[in-house]
């Protein structure tokens, strides 16, 4: 995956090296965080002596600054590369053919074109901004795009510190757009643990409960409030609510499961679904 570097973040350029060398720090561990969830690059056509984090120093100077921590430099070695969109990509086209531009009236932004906004929105993917102006900490950012004569907003996700990665939106995004591989359970069938109230619906549930713990991405079971009209319920992080729709009150259990993201999880879901839903 790759991220698009937000050009409109540059600026205003800090007033000072020492405040320039701070927003590089917050970007630099933001980047180390990115690359530990999949991102390898940031897309960006400015070199990095163009890249201006004053007037006079730029982020090649960072690059090259020793007083800077080795750690923070080495974060930042080779991760931006050009270009924002290939040309032989279909989202050239798309590009080419639009208009896309930011503005906000706050902070006196006026209606600006933006490549790196416009990359992320094409490809659907997220920018990285630096921390200069508080804008820039907003985890969603709206653009206008004008085609064909028409023109309509859309959003594109916005990480800019460590503690965009704990956002729910941007957690579940980036869920969304990483590749995945279920992950099997070391549990044995025996060993799962299954926790049933004392009703009615018992039986159907053990019943169920005994086939459950046969698959691999199954680890614990448990009844819950029953009701519902579908037989998956609801998926939450790494659980699913599953519903007995042919019982009596419609009794209901609570999985959890291997699944580490919701979208593991609702794959599970499926799996589940389509063995057990007869």
């Amino acid at each position: 995956m790759k991220l698009f570097f937000n050009e409109l973040s540059c600026e205003p350029v800090a007033d000072s090296k020492y405040s320039a060398i701070e927003r590089m720090n917050i970007f630099a561990k933001t980047v180390s965080i990115a690359r530990r969830k999949g991102f390898r690059n940031i897309r960006c056509d400015t070199p990095a002596n163009a890249i201006m984090l004053t007037q006079q120093y730029s982020l090649f100077d960072w690059l090259n600054d020793s007083s800077v921590s080795r750690e923070y430099r080495d974060f930042m070695y080779g991760v931006i590369v050009p270009p924002y969109i290939d040309e032989d990509d279909p989202e050239f086209e798309q590009y080419v053919y639009s208009t896309v531009t930011f503005e906000n009236t706050e902070y006196n932004i006026s209606k600006t074109v933006c490549i790196g906004l416009a990359s992320a929105y094409l490809y659907n993917l997220p920018v990285i901004s630096i921390l200069s102006i508080p804008l820039w900490k907003q985890h969603i950012l709206s653009i206008t795009i004008e085609k064909d004569g028409s023109i309509f907003s859309e959003n594109v996700y916005n990480i800019s510190s460590c503690e965009s990665f704990s956002i729910s939106d941007i957690i579940d995004f980036i869920d969304s757009i990483s590749e995945f591989t279920l992950v099997e359970t070391s549990l044995k069938p025996e060993d799962k643990a299954i926790h049933l109230a004392d009703h009615h619906g018992k039986a159907e549930l053990q019943e169920l409960c005994n086939q459950l713990k046969h698959n691999p991405y199954v680890e614990e079971m448990r009844s819950t409030d029953w009701g519902g009209n579908r037989f998956i319920r609801k998926t939450h992080r790494n659980s699913i609510e599953i519903v007995l729709c042919k019982t009596q009150r419609k009794y209901a259990l609570l999985i959890k499961t291997t699944g580490r993201n919701k979208r593991e999880t609702q794959e599970i879901a499926k799996i589940l679904e389509e063995k057990f839903n007869k």
